[in-house]
């Protein structure tokens, strides 16, 4: 199990670095972390794979 951060963009009018990060498997949002801006996604890269999006309050939701 594991993930990628294929994209990582950080700018002065946003909070922390926002990224587009590619994981294996669900279970590997834990290790991915939450310290990332509201906006950054995470794709789980198989078939029907979930896409999750870093909310405002600093949560990944499920899209």
């Amino acid at each position: 199990m594991a993930y990628k951060i294929i994209r990582d963009s950080k700018n002065f009018h946003q909070y922390g670095r926002e990224i587009v990060a590619i994981l294996d498997t669900d279970a590997d949002l834990a290790n991915l972390g939450t310290d990332f801006a509201p906006g950054s996604m995470a794709i789980v890269a198989k078939q029907g794979g979930n896409t999750y999006m870093m909310n405002a309050s600093g949560s990944w939701e499920v899209q």
